[in-house]
């Protein structure tokens, strides 16, 4: 096979979820949170479909108080071809990482770090397994990517190589595959949102980029479109805590919710929402060189904890949408 054809490939693998089977039931890692910082108190349970969280100052789950908190993700990765991959994590506090039960990456420390391991995969059904560590004050964030075979870029490792149980690894996918609804489209562009380099699908309203390449071919300073629709849980005042860095520009049924420019300062919005009413999201992304990072998270109504935005909340389309929403 040619490096041409390689790189084909994995770019097919890496977009793959936009057009595969719904990764909501068969793809993604077990997971498991601790509200302590050595995975003993277990709070939740869910299924995550990848590793790239930027809570900062948000929590995992509301049920987490500010001593720090702690995640186990299991289950099982499959390379599109096997051969060399390089694992690259980075991440505010600690983490470790396995594959088929060896030890490859290990930063159990209260600290930023960024570690990378080069691994040798077999392209079938390998055991996977990470674990992760929050201790405070410092803001949480995690990003596990990969660099594959072939490949000059390195992405965040895609949802469609994840699976929760052995059997879901090794199952041959129906003829017909089913269009998955959650997440937002993710379009790639120059800075000045000119020329576009390609488009995606991401699961979260929030990213950091931390000086790599979201996409194929998009330059380091480059700007980024995430549209979709948002389908509040609850209905009444909602509080939305945005940053971005370098700027991020974010409209909500169709107005300008919050702007933010300044990668230390967060701004703060409020709006009201009605439970089971979708609404059109739209985020505009700018990283001028650097670290680049953005997120917007919410407190629900009722609450007093800051929390990602959950992905079931999130809608790609208005056909997504599910239409009692509408």
């Amino acid at each position: 096979m040619n490096a041409r054809a390689i790189i084909l490939l994995i770019a097919l693998s890496w977009t793959a979820h936009l057009v595969a089977a719904d990764d909501e039931t068969i793809n993604g890692l077990n997971t498991e949170i601790f509200k302590d910082q050595m995975l003993n108190q277990l709070v939740a349970r869910r299924i995550d479909p990848n590793i790239d969280w930027h809570w900062a100052n948000a929590k995992p789950v509301e049920n987490i108080d500010s001593t720090g908190f702690s995640i186990r993700w299991t289950g099982y990765i499959k390379a599109p071809i096997k051969g060399q991959y390089e694992f690259i994590v980075s991440g505010d506090d600690g983490y470790r990482v396995w594959i088929d039960d060896r030890p490859v990456i290990t930063n159990w420390v209260s600290e930023w770090q960024k570690k990378n391991v080069s691994v040798e995969m077999t392209g079938e059904p390998q055991r996977f397994k990470m674990e992760y560590l929050m201790s405070p004050p410092s803001g949480a964030w995690i990003t596990l990517r990969w660099r594959p075979v072939g490949t000059a870029d390195a992405f965040i490792v895609p949802t469609d190589v994840f699976f929760p149980t052995e059997e879901s690894a090794k199952a041959k996918l129906p003829a017909k595959r089913l269009i998955p609804k959650n997440g937002l489209v993710a379009e790639y562009f120059d800075i000045d949102f000119k020329k576009r380099f390609g488009a995606g699908r991401v699961h979260r309203a929030e990213t950091m980029w931390e000086g790599e390449r979201p996409h194929a071919g998009v330059p380091h300073d480059a700007g980024a479109r995430y549209t979709g629709f948002l389908l509040p849980p609850k209905t009444g005042r909602y509080r939305f805590v945005a940053l971005g860095d370098d700027r991020v520009r974010i409209t909500l049924n169709g107005k300008p919710l919050v702007e933010a420019n300044d990668d230390d300062r967060e701004s703060v919005a409020f709006l009201d929402l009605t439970e089971g009413k979708a609404v059109p999201l739209k985020i505009d992304f700018q990283d001028t060189g650097g670290w680049g990072r953005f997120y917007l998270h919410w407190v629900p109504p009722g609450s007093k904890v800051e929390l990602c935005i959950p992905p079931e909340c999130l809608y790609l389309n208005k056909q997504s949408v599910p239409k009692s929403a509408l």
